[in-house]
């Protein structure tokens, strides 16, 4: 079994399900792609801010930055954000809510991959998850509701891969803190990770043969 899940090489688009602008960055990041050879990786962040530092102290200090920063960012932008991010989705009520628990559907997420998945195959997860979700108005999704989105796309849990999933889970969510990953949406190019989508147009660059001046 390998020591880690993410290879240096890898190209990864870390999601949290619970959150829209993820999937704001679904839309996005499969725009990007098309002509892309470079494969591309969808995997859950099933504990947002879980950065571990080589310092404990700068740890604390960068995390807690972090997230005031953030915290008075959601504050001042959120209405607009929200209005966008939604309009990106070609959705109108800006009033609806994803559940927060998620992490029966980051484990079918997780399992598409390990499963060696087309990339069509998770999106069409990730979209049949949204618009349960959405119509179920912030209630969590049964797991009974992606045992079936799996089993439609002919991947369901087989034997014991649900236990398989789980353990699989820990090692990600360690892996992924060690990375450095504070928050989804999250891309992980080369070794280098860049938290945001606004490092779409940037990723697209290097994609795309650096062609050209770099965009800032």
């Amino acid at each position: 079994m390998s020591e880690t899940l993410i290879a240096e090489s890898d190209f990864v688009l870390f999601l949290d399900l619970a959150r829209i602008d993820s999937f704001v960055s679904i839309a996005a990041t499969s725009e990007m792609i098309t002509g892309i050879t470079y494969p591309l990786r969808l995997l859950p962040l099933n504990h947002p801010l879980g950065n571990v530092a080589e310092d404990v102290k700068s740890q604390k200090q960068e995390l807690q930055s972090y997230q005031a920063r953030r915290a008075y960012a959601r504050a001042a932008n959120l209405a607009t954000e929200r209005r966008r991010d939604y309009a990106r989705l070609g959705l109108t009520a800006t009033d609806r809510k994803l559940p927060q628990a998620v992490t029966y559907a980051h484990l079918g997420l997780l399992h598409l991959d390990q499963c060696q998945a087309e990339l069509a195959e998770k999106f069409s997860y990730l979209d049949a998850y949204l618009q349960i979700a959405l119509h179920l108005g912030g209630a969590p999704v049964p797991d009974a509701e992606i045992d079936a989105t799996l089993a439609g796309l002919g991947r369901q849990w087989v034997d014991s891969g649900l236990e398989s999933m789980a353990e699989q889970m820990t090692r990600l969510d360690d892996e992924i803190s060690t990375k450095g990953i504070l928050s989804a949406p999250a891309f992980f190019l080369k070794g280098q990770r860049y938290i945001g989508q606004q490092h779409l147009p940037y990723l697209n660059w290097t994609l795309s043969g650096c062609n050209g001046v770099a965009p800032v």
